[in-house]
């Protein structure tokens, strides 16, 4: 994956030269963030910039003849968006224009200079100088820092280990970014923001991953979250049990019910031991694309982690049979799965974050794998 360089300088006036650092960055094998680049956002032009340098690897300073706009803070924009970078320890370089300097970019320089030696800080004059500048001096650190792509054997470990709701057929969804990076900070993995987050999206209309009515639990390891929502106590009107786990990766992993599901009709035994209807199955798969769009979305709203690779299992079949409706006349095929996870693609599917605009289409395609794998 392409690691991703944050451009901080003045606009007004200063587009040619951002136009060379964004080229430079290109032929260096970065991946160039700009904010002109943006789309419409929801959020302050402010914080969207910060947002943004917290969502790259690499920042670089272009400083020429003004420091700019003064932020509300009362420090320049740049120097903002340059400290954002020292937090968030992102690989720093600065690049300075040889030319006269009004009072804030002459402060500017002086910060870099404090903070950034040698091969970090250099000069230039014009923007095609520039440009070679940015390429030459990003391209051994690009080159260090690009990552691996996730080992898609670990999607097939994980689907061969469900976890099992009593005697119902369930349905695991594994989703794993391609970029083998950290998206959630382990230190937060126990933080009551993230949690409340985590409820909060799967509460919601829109996903409805979690029942408010249903009793939760939650279990933070080394690397991962785990929220288990019990139907313990709850079976007589049927089952809604889900167990999402979450890791500092970016994993997904989500087990649900696909059987037996609340609000089904219970007295008709014979559709739960020998049916899994598509509607139910449809809805799950929806709720966990849903789930996982929502849940990038908040952890990764630049798109730092676009590409990732998914893949679904069902278990615990039994005797069932995959059927658009239940049987009218109460008989049914028998099937026997019983100790077979049956996943849903030979190897896990390459999926875009704008791939989760429509996951009604997402779960179709799982749905027609998996009927073919049950006929």
């Amino acid at each position: 994956m392409r690691p991703r360089v944050f451009v901080s300088s003045v606009m007004d006036g200063f587009e040619e030269y951002r136009r060379a650092a964004k080229v430079g960055i290109i032929a260096a094998g970065g991946e160039p963030v700009l904010v002109e680049d943006f789309s419409s956002l929801s959020q302050s032009p402010r914080t969207a910039c910060l947002d943004a340098v917290a969502s790259c690897d690499i920042y670089i300073a272009v400083v020429g003849s003004r420091g700019g706009w003064t932020a509300p803070s009362g420090k320049l924009v740049v120097e903002e968006e340059y400290e954002e970078a020292r937090h968030r320890r992102l690989s720093i370089l600065a690049f300075i224009q040889d030319t006269e300097r009004d009072a804030d970019a002459q402060r500017l320089v002086r910060k870099f200079s404090d903070y950034i030696d040698g091969g970090f800080r250099t000069t230039f004059t014009t923007p095609a100088i520039l440009q070679a500048a940015v390429e030459k001096a990003l391209g051994p650190i690009i080159q260090h820092r690009i990552r691996p792509e996730v080992h898609t054997s670990v999607i097939e470990e994980r689907l061969k280990a469900p976890h099992r709701i009593g005697n119902e057929a369930s349905l695991r969804f594994v989703l794993v970014p391609e970029r083998d990076d950290e998206l959630i900070d382990p230190v937060l993995l126990e933080s009551p923001e993230l949690r409340q987050q985590l409820y909060d999206i799967g509460h919601s209309l829109r996903v409805g991953l979690f029942s408010y009515e249903r009793p939760k639990t939650a279990e933070v390891g080394l690397v991962a979250i785990i929220i288990h929502q019990s139907d313990e106590g709850r079976h007589r009107n049927g089952i809604d049990e889900v167990r999402l786990e979450l890791t500092t990766r970016g994993s997904v992993i989500i087990d649900l019910n696909v059987t037996g599901r609340a609000g089904r009709n219970h007295r008709d035994l014979a559709h739960h031991i020998f049916a899994i209807l598509e509607e139910d199955l449809i809805t799950a798969l929806r709720r966990c694309f849903t789930f996982a769009r929502d849940f990038l979305d908040a952890q990764d709203p630049y798109k730092r982690y676009d590409r990732l690779h998914y893949n679904v299992a069902l278990s615990g079949i039994g005797y069932r049979t995959l059927m658009g409706a239940p049987s009218p006349t109460g008989s049914y095929t028998m099937n026997q799965h019983d100790r077979e996870v049956v996943l849903a693609f030979d190897q896990p599917r390459v999926i875009t974050r704008g791939d989760f605009s429509s996951p009604e289409d997402q779960a179709t395609a799982v749905l027609a794998l998996l009927r073919r794998r049950l006929k």
